[in-house]
């Protein structure tokens, strides 16, 4: 969702024309009351309208203001997110190495425990343990 300047500025600038073309009015109703060419409530009436055209170019100014607002906070809410996806990112590439050295970590001292028992207590069991143990270590450290 991008910001339009174009758009916002055609909406400030029909507010602009709506208050001007309001107080032209006003300004003629009222020369026509001072000259007696229209009643007093003729002129309440054009005060009415002229009122309801200011409102109307306050809430073109408020619906074009609060637009821009509501993009803006969607902006800085996508860069927050944004922001906190890398540090997720880094924080699960941290843990994920920390797994890996762990599993490194287990590995090994399988692999000694492995080897010791198979000093200890020679044997096709205990040698074939010591294997596997010493292929896991070097899956690991290829993957």
């Amino acid at each position: 969702m991008a910001i339009d300047p174009d758009a916002l500025a055609q909406v400030l600038q029909l507010g602009q024309t709506c208050e001007q073309l309001a107080r032209a009015a006003l300004g003629v109703a009222q020369a026509q009351l001072r000259a007696k060419l229209i009643t007093q409530d003729e002129f309440d009436q054009s005060f009415q309208s002229y009122g309801q055209a200011m409102q109307q170019a306050r809430d073109m100014y408020y619906r074009a203001s609060h637009g821009l607002a509501q993009e803006v906070l969607q902006l800085a809410e996508l860069k927050t997110l944004t922001d906190q996806t890398a540090a997720i990112n880094q924080t699960l590439a941290s843990l994920q190495k920390a797994a890996h050295a762990l599993a490194l970590s287990l590995a090994a001292v399988t692999l000694v425990a492995a080897i010791a028992t198979a000093v200890l207590a020679p044997g096709a069991g205990t040698l074939a343990g010591a294997f596997a143990a010493g292929n896991s270590l070097k899956t690991l450290i290829a993957g």
